[in-house]
């Protein structure tokens, strides 16, 4: 009897326990039920009172950013356009062989067909390798796209719009492109980036239409200013560096043209850019985030006391790799050209052994 009753307060506490551990789930799932209504609530009022004025304060600072860059560009330009009397009569001056000289062809870390360096602050070629043998230029046509599109703007905030033809004979061709869709109106700003950065024919034939009206009609205007700077063995054909037997150029030359587009702050800041971010379109509510060609195949510091600052890759199956570059030692500035490299890294690694071994 004893043994009964002892079983029986044992079952009386152990259900004593078991409610009140029912009654305490019963009591969080309450208060999880309304820890989410609270949550659920405070979410419904960020959407409905403040999610629109952070997505209006946003649009406006997006806008002010936009249209800060498109005012510096803007000033950059007003300063920079020559007028038409000073650019038909400016010519530059040819650099000379230096005395010093270095033919590399014997080198055989350089790999390269043609290569040239021009020491800038004497205008001298310090060292190259059939430097003024005809090549072709590829993608490194766009520098010269570049400076004549930054000496013929007439307004920063005109625009262009994309059509499906253009873009679908372009993809055609293999052509390298910034990524503009059908219909996507893009301000001059993106088109100077999306050219040069990502290598973009599809900017570059924008940027032509827009200041010419065609695409002939600008390769006249790079052409014209081929005669101007007094370059003798350059002709170009197209825009964009895509392969045609009469487009051509040499290591030299090529130094000559991102020389002039150096000395013009708009081109030299477009040159010189690691990263950009396009407008915000309906096509690109983000915009397009814009890489340099060049800086993605190199930091700029490999060489020892020199610091490459601006440049333009290029290639065809036709030119081969190639690379047009400006670089700084101390307070002395260089220009390098590698082309005609079996590989994208020659053209790369051959300028940094000119850097390194060949400057004074």
């Amino acid at each position: 009897m004893e043994d009964f009753n002892r079983r029986h307060r044992r079952r009386r506490k152990l259900s004593k326990r078991q409610i009140k551990i029912k009654k305490m789930k019963r009591f969080k799932r309450r208060l999880r039920r309304l820890t989410g209504l609270a949550l659920a609530i405070a979410a419904l009022f960020t959407l409905v009172f403040l999610m629109p004025t952070y997505i209006k304060n946003k649009k406006q600072a997006s806008a002010s950013l936009v249209s800060d860059e498109k005012a510096n560009l803007t000033q950059t330009i007003s300063q920079n356009v020559v007028p038409d009397k000073e650019k038909t009569d400016k010519r530059m001056t040819r650099p000379k062989t230096s005395s010093s000289y270095k033919d590399a062809t014997a080198d055989s870390a350089i790999r390269v067909k043609n290569a040239v360096v021009l020491d800038l602050e004497k205008n001298e070629l310090i060292a190259g390798k059939a430097s003024d043998e005809k090549m072709y230029p590829a993608s490194m046509t766009k520098v010269m796209t570049l400076l004549v599109a930054v000496e013929n703007i007439k307004d920063l905030n005109a625009s262009y719009t994309f059509d499906r033809v253009m873009l679908n004979d372009l993809y055609l061709q293999n052509a390298s492109v910034a990524g503009f869709l059908p219909d996507e109106t893009v301000p001059m700003s993106d088109l100077l980036y999306g050219m040069i950065m990502p290598s973009g024919a599809d900017a570059a034939q924008a940027l032509s239409k827009v200041i010419a009206g065609s695409e002939e009609a600008y390769v006249d205007l790079m052409n014209k200013k081929v005669e101007q700077m007094g370059l003798t063995k350059t002709h170009f054909k197209n825009t964009t560096g895509l392969h045609d037997e009469d487009q051509y150029t040499t290591a030299t030359e090529m130094a000559m043209i991102m020389k002039a587009a150096m000395e013009n702050p708009l081109s030299a800041e477009v040159l010189s850019k690691f990263q950009y971010n396009t407008t915000h379109t309906e096509q690109h509510p983000d915009g397009i985030n814009l890489t340099s060609t060049m800086f993605s195949e190199m930091y700029g510091t490999e060489v020892e006391g020199v610091v490459i600052t601006a440049g333009k890759t290029g290639f065809t199956s036709q030119a081969g790799s190639c690379l047009v570059s400006y670089a700084n030692k101390g307070d002395r500035h260089f220009i390098c050209v590698t082309a005609g490299g079996g590989s994208k890294w020659h053209c790369v690694f051959d300028s940094f052994t000119l850097y390194r071994n060949y400057l004074p």
